[in-house]
């Protein structure tokens, strides 16, 4: 039994090793935990979208020619309002979120050359690129929508409608008589809408996709904003405005969206944000003007750095729940600690248990090793019983006086053991009472 127990103790000591080292193998080449980016604000140059949507917020850039994404948890940016707070860089960027062959096909609009003549004639200015995703709430079906244009006339487009085809991507160009910034708006898990305007215009157009169409030529809703001339108010006119008013709103539309390229934005909270990173100016209004047509609404038109806080201190992660003021990054590596410490110590208890049943039953069998009177005499009896037979010449009368003589003795001394036990002991039994206590 003994040597049991101690096979037992070796198996669960190599399945602890075993597991420690899967632990360990796993953290080191298992996939690798999104890089922690503090509040993203580094990247704003690069940045060519932000979406909410599924709890989730993206900020898409576009760096050494492909798409990266950092994600941040939706739920702690709410919490702390205007503080965007740390995010993780997805290890895969795009196909983390959708499979490697769409991202192939979005990414040959986003790596669009343009014309030759196009690329030549706006070398100095920087290219717009735009891209927004939606989630649908019900479907659980995922919508993007890229855009790319170097003369802000023909616009490279790509459309993934999961509700549509879940492996193909439309691509097309769009093609505008006067120059045109376009934009993508994540409108939460309610779809896309786009915008564009140009800077001499006198209003911006906004269109609502449908959900089961490209956005090419079907929409849910058609939409334009002009700006009031008192240039705090914003209001829908969808109307053909004469020739007096046209020049007002010109006049008026110029000093707010003229000097800026507002390239993409999101819906949060009834507000829509439009952003222009490169000016580094953010313009939000409520989305009440998209249902009221009788109604105008002040916007908002603030820096990008001042809208998104990036002075906030981000605290360490704290074990103790109770003091965890919710600003901590997500981390997987806890749990999976916790899970290896608890595999331990549940193999030590069985272990330490396993030893004492081993100890103890080692212990009884050595002192009855050394506890010939009580033990051994019946069997050293039957020994001796055997060995006057065999040793003894066979003489009857000899035989049946050694037999009796050896009876009566051990006889004797079993009633001797019994009746001196309280009084007195040998010093077989004495040295057995030691051992045991």
């Amino acid at each position: 039994m003994y040597k049991n127990i101690v096979i037992i103790i070796k198996l669960i000591g190599i399945i602890i090793v075993h597991q420690c080292t899967t632990s360990d193998q796993h953290n080191v080449t298992g996939k690798q935990e999104p890089r922690s980016i503090p509040c993203g604000m580094e990247h704003l140059k690069e940045t060519i979208g932000l979406s909410i949507t599924n709890n989730q917020f993206y900020q898409f850039l576009f760096l050494n020619e492909t798409i990266e994404v950092i994600r941040y948890d939706y739920g702690k940016l709410s919490e702390n309002h205007d503080k965007k707070i740390d995010g993780n860089m997805l290890d895969k960027g795009l196909e983390d979120l959708i499979s490697l062959d769409i991202v192939n096909k979005l990414m040959t609009v986003i790596q669009w050359k343009g014309k030759d003549e196009e690329s030549k004639n706006n070398a100095n200015q920087s290219p717009i690129i735009s891209m927004a995703i939606s989630i649908n709430e019900q479907t659980n079906k995922t919508r993007i929508y890229c855009l790319k244009s170097y003369d802000r006339l023909t616009y490279q487009i790509g459309d993934y409608n999961q509700e549509i085809d879940m492996n193909e991507v439309k691509i097309f160009t769009g093609v505008h008589e006067e120059n045109q910034i376009m934009g993508a708006i994540s409108y939460q898990n309610k779809g896309i809408i786009s915008s564009f305007y140009g800077k001499l215009s006198y209003r911006i157009k906004m269109y609502k996709f449908e959900e089961k169409q490209y956005g090419t030529t079907n929409f849910e809703w058609k939409k334009s904003l002009v700006v009031d001339s008192g240039l705090n108010l914003i209001y829908q006119f969808d109307e053909t405005p004469s020739v007096q008013q046209q020049q007002e709103f010109i006049k008026s539309f110029a000093q707010i969206f003229g000097p800026y390229s507002f390239t993409y934005g999101f819906v949060d909270k009834g507000q829509i944000y439009l952003f222009s990173s490169h000016d580094d100016k953010v313009i939000t209004f409520s989305m009440d003007i998209f249902e009221n047509m009788e109604q105008k609404y002040p916007f908002k038109l603030q820096s990008y750095r001042d809208f998104i806080n990036c002075n906030k201190k981000i605290e360490p992660i704290i074990i103790d729940n109770k003091h965890n003021n919710g600003t901590d990054v997500p981390n997987n590596e806890p749990k999976e600690f916790s899970t290896t410490i608890l595999i331990i110590i549940v193999a030590s208890i069985i272990i330490f248990l396993l030893l004492i049943v081993s100890l103890v039953c080692f212990l009884r069998k050595k002192s009855g090793k050394k506890n010939p009177v009580k033990k051994l005499l019946p069997k050293q009896q039957i020994n001796l019983d055997g060995k006057s037979h065999s040793l003894i010449s066979p003489s009857k009368t000899t035989t049946t006086a050694t037999s009796a003589a050896a009876t009566s003795t051990a006889t004797m001394n079993e009633k001797t053991i019994s009746n001196s036990s309280m009084l007195s002991r040998t010093p077989s039994t004495t040295k057995r009472s030691k051992i045991i206590n």
